[in-house]
């Protein structure tokens, strides 16, 4: 992985990041999505590090990020928690603008983060990936219903654990087959065998926290939002304008022929289009292809 790795102890519990670029540039923060680690960034990190400096962290309970014995340290408050901890380890006075983007359930990640850092964040970056309350009102719905059948399994006491536990390779080429990852650029088993079991809780805990996103109004974020999608993601169903719109008032979203993985199958198209959008993130837009 490009950069260095910084480990910290973190809200009590060890913590890791890997940090690449000038730190006098405004921050790029990539949020890894499952099953994946910081690795899942390279083609970006190595691209981005000589205009921001580039922070990937490891998401709780993967990799040299320590796992909890406390399950809502897995839920989206504390994930956000954390990383402003982080972020506050990067940027200590807190002036920089930051950019960030999220992948699957980094995205998720990525949307509720972007509640607490208000006008320092100038971008959000949501690659196949749903604010949860969004997700919360289309899971049960025919489009995404079958799409979605491996969160319902991961919502099973234990044996999801010792799937990931026993058989991570076949979970892992399962998950590219299926993300259409070619062999030559998948991440191998030894990359991410660490980031399989303990992430598991986050979709325990998002499943608590689905009633009060149903019942409460989707909150909305006031920087540029640009939302890009593989047309064939096998694991979730293309977003819609009116889904998004009580999300970002200023948001555009991009169709792309692809899977899950567009930034690894297709980095220079994807890097390209972060580019643009960083470069011009006031530019409001809408769905196109």
């Amino acid at each position: 992985m490009t950069g260095h790795l910084e480990i910290a102890r973190l809200r009590g519990l060890r913590t890791a990041w890997w940090r690449s670029g000038n730190s006098s540039h405004p921050i790029l923060l990539f949020l890894h999505g499952f099953p994946d680690s910081p690795e899942t960034w390279q083609f970006q990190a190595e691209h981005f590090q000589s205009r921001y400096e580039v922070i990937c962290p490891y998401t709780r309970g993967a990799g040299p990020s320590e796992n909890s014995s406390k399950k809502d340290r897995f839920g989206l408050k504390a994930s956000a928690l954390d990383l402003l901890q982080v972020l506050n380890r990067v940027d200590p006075e807190g002036k920089r603008p930051i950019y960030c983007v999220g992948h699957d359930l980094g995205a998720v990640h990525a949307s509720n983060l972007a509640l607490y850092l208000g006008d320092r964040l100038k971008g959000l970056v949501l690659m196949n990936g749903l604010p949860l309350p969004v997700m919360a009102r289309r899971i049960n719905r025919p489009h995404q219903l079958f799409k979605s059948w491996y969160i319902y399994f991961f919502q099973m006491p234990r044996v999801p654990e010792l799937a990931v536990k026993f058989f991570p390779k076949t979970l892992l080429r399962v998950a590219h087959q299926l993300g259409e990852i070619p062999e030559s650029i998948a991440l191998q088993k030894e990359q991410v065998q660490e980031c399989l079991e303990a992430p598991l809780q986050q979709y325990r805990e998002f499943a608590k926290e689905l009633p009060r996103a149903l019942r409460n109004p989707v909150p909305s974020v006031n920087c540029p939002v640009l939302v890009l999608w593989g047309e064939k993601d096998a694991f979730l169903a293309p977003p819609n304008y009116e889904e998004f719109r009580p999300f970002a008032a200023h948001f555009t979203c991009r169709i792309l022929p692809g899977n899950h993985w567009l930034h690894r199958v297709d980095p220079q198209r994807v890097n390209r289009l972060l580019g643009e959008f960083f470069e011009n993130r006031s530019e409001i837009g809408a769905l196109s292809s």
